[in-house]
């Protein structure tokens, strides 16, 4: 497991243990799996995807900074909002109102 904290503008919004987090760099997607080898990845605006065990967290960024070391990660980000799925229609709707929303919590209960 990986412990994945999400940082919006110096404000820690997500803490959780998670096995996979997908990432939109700016040089190609990339999966993060625990016990990735320490990386540093420069973020492009998009979707984050964060699993544990078989349920899925979705996050749109405005861009970003991703940071792994050991079994910690930390994504560093101006803006974000959480997703209740990676449908078309809901990241258009994202998109329209994303300037204007800030990233709330990922329920992983469902």
């Amino acid at each position: 497991m990986i412990l994945c904290r999400v940082w919006v503008s110096s404000n820690c919004f997500l803490q959780e243990r998670v096995n996979t987090i997908y990432l939109p760099g700016q040089m190609g997607d990339c999966e993060i799996l625990a016990d990735h080898a320490p990386v540093m990845q420069v973020l492009r605006p998009g979707l984050v995807k964060i699993t544990r065990e078989e349920k899925k967290g979705y996050i749109f960024i405005s861009g970003g900074v991703f940071v792994m070391y050991g079994k910690s990660a930390s994504l560093f980000t101006s803006r974000a909002v959480t997703l209740p799925d990676e449908k078309e229609e809901t990241l258009s709707r994202a998109l329209r109102n994303f300037p204007y929303k800030t990233l709330g919590s990922i329920d992983f209960s469902q």
